[in-house]
């Protein structure tokens, strides 16, 4: 059944295009109009709509990959029926299969090999740890994402590994290019058998061949049986041999010969990975050390000679030359320190000639030798002489004489400016508001003033102060007006927008509900419903409002907002340890943890104290959510002592006798009363306070709800229906009662759920469906109208029968 673009499957999932098929179904891009994303969307064809045993193996794809969690492994959203379409929507990858990787790229290295290879590994082991066999592993159910992400999917086949899952050779399930020698004869079927699956994909990634080929699958299917793998080097002789090893050992006849599980293999391919890096990181040094050998012989080589032949006669040149240079500066220092102790001791015509020219020693220093002239320790007569010089020349110091530009500053604006003081008593200002020229105004009439220059300046900028406040007041006295007014219209009721001021309306919980139906009942109340958001729930599926912030029964005014928001999806959590703990104890851990409540069984031990759980399953560790079924094992509390008291409100009838009575506790008085929260046949409350403890034997004394109140008549008598009977035409009113499903003790993980309802409008069948074991028990909505009854059946066994009155 080929859908056009534009169709709309279960009022949500919009078809966009075909993607592809397969031999069970056609394969859809399609988007989720309630949370704005894009899907995968699998329509079983239509051939097989009639097919029972096709419809099974659908459904068993989503049922199977559902309960998988992993980035490597594509999640499934959601399973559906739109009339005679069956259909699962999955999540939508951005990419290609690696079949049309291997088309366009295969060989691939050994690298890229091994890495696809871990993550199809990693998402085995995962499902082969929920003991599910995928049994069709082949590149064309491997995706490949634009981001490198490998995902496995088509778990349309998968079954489960505790099962005895035998097939035949006429109807063997798999690939026949990829399945194992078990699968083509028929035989037992295990996690194995995916193990050789992916040495096959494998070995086609890295040669770009299948390793066995053939006119038809019977003699493909006689090859994987019969037939060694080829060898591998022959088409890529690049291989390593870690990763030849690991296809050879994942693909032998015998499945005791292969790795005993997938962590084995994927623990090999991943020091198989690590091999090839560190090979590839010795090549890399191996070049580059090769590459700068090469560049160095080929210019140190041509200078060697000429280097060594001249190095020596060098050295004996330049170390003459330094000696001789060092003599030659040791005597030019002595003449200068020998002339310059006489002029210190000569008399004044010495001392004329340095103050006619300051530079007269240093112009008889040669060049090469006033540096160190330069560093030399001055003598204490040579610095008093200088001294006296200095007091002698101050005096022509009182006028100094400027060379250069007149015109050029002497210093900066920009540096000396900073430090510019003006004293307080400066009138700066009016000395310059009194040349301050006052401009010409461009209107001639008009003489443009001067704000400054006016005695009234302070006065006018008060005015300006003045008229702001006055504006401001305006403004405020006009608010205040408006909301007075809108105020006034609300107690008077005169304008309908505004909603009534008085808190009337009681809320109600839109916890449970899906945002359609809370929103409906919102509108019917005069209320707002607000999603704010969307959010993971620990008790609530997906589409289920799981959080409001105004409480149930709060009075609330018309048209508030109420803010929600909307699970998508369990949250799931891991299975505490409880073993040893008091049963009061590991309930509330657990009801904490998921929400839900743990099923009792009581049995006796002389290993553990009374009311203490002895076992727990599941085992600690594993994934729960609020769907999953478990159970705890409590020691029996002794005859005669204290047991502590379940808290049984909420429970069904049956099932809150069944818990008091299993802790030693009597059931007393068990009486009836209408309820609009609590719905029908559940417990309102108990005489005995829940988790304390009192004597065994105790009376409990339970008031169950009987169903909401019946709606008041009206006060206006109706005409008769025609006919005669007597009774108002709406005497039967409607409304909508909430019935609880359990499933039947032995059940499979699937089982058929038929509901059916018979009222003043005939009888009508709420659901008709099958669902999986972990959905139990759960609650459905039934709206009918008068008095009738709702039976309910599950794989045909009545496990509902009431009578009601809507």
């Amino acid at each position: 059944m080929l859908l056009n673009p534009g169709s709309v499957l279960g009022d949500r999932y919009e078809i966009i295009e075909k993607i592809g098929s397969g031999g069970m179904a056609v394969v859809y891009r399609g988007k989720d109009k309630k949370l704005d994303r894009y899907v995968t969307i699998k329509v079983l064809r239509e051939e097989f709509i009639g097919d029972e045993e096709f419809i099974e193996r659908f459904r068993s794809e989503a049922c199977s990959a559902a309960r998988l969690s992993h980035p490597n492994i594509v999640r499934v959203y959601d399973v559906g029926e739109d009339g005679d379409i069956n259909y699962i929507v999955m999540e939508y990858i951005h990419g290609d299969t690696l079949k049309t990787a291997i088309r366009k790229k295969a060989p691939f290295d050994s690298r890229s090999t091994i890495n696809v290879a871990i993550q199809i590994a990693s998402a085995l082991s995962q499902a082969h740890k929920a003991h599910i066999v995928h049994r069709d592993i082949k590149p064309k159910n491997i995706l490949v994402g634009t981001d490198g992400v490998v995902k496995v999917t088509d778990f349309g086949i998968a079954r489960a590994a505790r099962a005895a899952t035998m097939t035949t050779t006429a109807n063997a399930a798999g690939s026949v290019h990829y399945f194992s020698p078990e699968q083509a004869r028929g035989g037992y079927v295990d996690e194995k058998s995916d193990i050789y699956s992916l040495g096959i994909t494998m070995f086609e990634m890295i040669t770009g061949v299948l390793p066995f080929q053939g006119n038809n699958s019977v003699s493909i299917a006689l090859k994987h049986i019969n037939e060694e793998l080829p060898d591998i080097r022959q088409y890529n002789p690049n291989c390593t041999p870690s990763l030849e090893g690991i296809i050879k050992k994942a693909t032998m006849k015998k499945a005791d010969e292969r790795y005993a599980n997938i962590d084995l293999l994927l623990a090999d391919l991943m020091r198989a990975r690590t091999e090839v890096a560190m090979n590839a990181e010795q090549e890399h040094r191996a070049e580059a050390k090769e590459r700068s050998h090469a560049v160095a012989a080929g210019t140190a080589g041509a200078a060697a000679g000429a280097a060594a032949g001249i190095r020596m006669s060098r050295r004996a040149e330049a170390a003459k030359e330094l000696r001789e240079a060092q003599e030659r500066a040791e005597a030019e220092r002595a003449r200068i320190r020998k002339m310059e102790d006489e002029a210190v001791t000569a008399e004044s015509p010495l001392v004329h000639r340095r103050a006619e020219s300051g530079s007269h020693f240093r112009e008889n220093i040669p060049v090469e030798n006033r540096a160190d002239d330069a560093t030399r320790k001055a003598d204490e007569n040579e610095i008093d002489l200088i001294r006296f010089k200095k007091n002698e020349e101050a005096p022509a110091a009182e006028e100094p004489q400027v060379e250069g530009d007149v015109n050029t500053p002497l210093v900066s604006f920009e540096k000396y400016g900073k430090r510019l003081k003006i004293s307080k008593d400066d009138n700066y200002e009016g000395e310059y508001m009194a040349v301050e020229e006052v401009k010409k105004s461009r209107r001639p009439e008009r003489k443009r003033r001067n704000p400054r220059k006016e005695e009234e300046y302070d006065n006018e900028r008060d005015r300006k102060a003045e008229r702001r406040v006055i504006a401001a007041a305006i403004v405020t006295a006009i608010v205040l007006i408006v909301i007075i007014s809108s105020v006034g219209l609300r107690v008077l009721g005169g304008f309908k927008g505004f909603g009534s001021g008085e808190k009337n309306i009681e809320t109600p919980q839109f916890i449970g509900m899906t945002y359609e139906e809370a929103q409906a009942e919102a509108e019917k109340l005069g209320l707002k419903l607000v999603k704010e958001g969307e959010d993971y729930s620990s008790y609530y599926d997906e589409g289920l409002i799981f959080w409001q912030n105004v409480d149930p029964e709060t009075m609330v005014a018309g048209n508030t907002k109420i803010g929600v928001k909307v699970s998508i999806g369990l949250q799931e959590q891991e299975m505490p340890d409880v073993l040893h703990k008091s049963e009061n104890d590991a309930k509330e851990a657990i009801i904490k943890l998921v929400g839900t409540s743990p099923d009792i069984v009581y049995e006796e031990s002389d290993e553990v104290k009374p009311g203490h759980v002895i076992s727990q399953n599941p085992e600690e560790g594993t994934k729960i959510n609020a769907h999953t079924h478990i159970t705890l094992t409590v020691c029996k509390p002794e005859e005669g002592g204290d047991v502590v008291v379940p808290d049984v409100q909420g429970d069904t009838e049956n099932s809150a006798v069944q818990s008091l009575t299993a802790v030693g506790l009597t059931v007393g008085n068990i009486s009836y009363l209408e309820s609009s929260t609590v719905p029908e046949g559940k417990v309102i409350t108990q005489t005995l306070t829940p988790n304390s403890e009192v004597p065994s034997g105790s009376v409990v004394n339970l008031v169950v709800s009987s169903g909401a109140p019946a709606q008041e008549e009206p006060e206006e008598e109706e005409p008769p229906r025609e006919g005669g009977s007597g009774q108002p035409a709406d005497s039967n009113s409607t409304s909508t009662q909430y019935f609880t499903i359990t499933a039947p003790e032995g059940a499979g993980d699937t089982v058929h759920v038929k509901v059916v309802k018979t009222d003043a409008e005939g009888t009508t069948t709420v659901i008709d469906e099958t669902r999986n074991l972990s959905d139990f028990p759960f609650s459905i909505a039934v709206t009918g109208t008068g008095s009738g009854t709702v039976t309910g059946t599950v794989d045909g066994q009545t496990t509902l029968s009431e009578n009601v009155t809507f």
